[in-house]
């Protein structure tokens, strides 16, 4: 649930968006203060034009994520992009998230993993390492269930194993270890493309190695 805090924060970001036109009495209102009217018509206006602007809002966001520019040239812009799209429980951005999940350490495909140090990297230093080192790992699990189907579907298409760790992370913060697993061999079952199905075993084999 978000909290009453981060729901001011969400509503003053998209009531900026609702500054249009009117007159200069009209641009003073904020979206806020109008749904406290004692109109009924305006206040489903108000509700309307509300949900238009998250709506707007969180479709510029994705498309701050999506655009591989940005991704190479303002990582810092892109983590806090992430950010607050988890915080506003996008669930539109899953895809995008998804497709991205192991930013910054993955911001274009090259089929090489990052660096593995001598006590095993990234699989030794836990849950709370991927949420650190991933920002849509973050975002995700905030986001919670609507991703699932997405990350396993990622964990099938993947050769890259800092996605397919974050994958995992975010797998593992959602459900219990052994439902992860449960999901993955009913995946690993149910899938026909070969090389799709290895790729889900590998995933498998590789949660046995990651620590909690």
């Amino acid at each position: 649930m978000v909290s009453c805090s981060k729901l001011a924060l969400i509503l003053l970001c998209v009531g900026s968006l609702l500054a249009v036109g009117g007159c200069r009495e009209e641009k003073q209102a904020t979206a806020v203060e109008r749904l406290l009217s004692k109109d009924g018509q305006e206040i489903n206006e108000v509700q309307n034009e509300l949900l238009t602007a998250r709506k707007d809002l969180i479709a510029r966001l994705i498309n701050i994520v999506d655009e591989k520019e940005n991704r190479l040239t303002r990582r810092a812009s892109v983590r806090a992009t992430i950010f607050i799209l988890g915080e506003m429980r996008a669930v539109e951005a899953v895809q995008v998230l998804v497709d991205h999940i192991g930013f910054p350490q993955v911001y274009e495909y090259t089929g090489e993993s990052i660096p593995v140090d001598a006590e095993g990297g990234m699989l030794h230093r836990g849950i709370k390492g991927f949420q650190k080192t991933y920002p849509a790992v973050k975002a995700l699990i905030k986001i919670g269930e609507p991703c699932l189907s997405d990350l396993i579907s990622k964990l099938s298409s993947t050769d890259h194993m800092t996605e397919e760790k974050a994958c995992l992370g975010v797998l593992v913060s959602l459900r219990q270890r052994d439902s992860v697993i449960e999901m993955l061999k009913d995946a690993i079952k149910k899938e026909t493309d070969t090389k799709k199905k290895d790729r889900l075993q590998r995933g498998l084999d590789l949660l046995a190695q990651m620590k909690e």
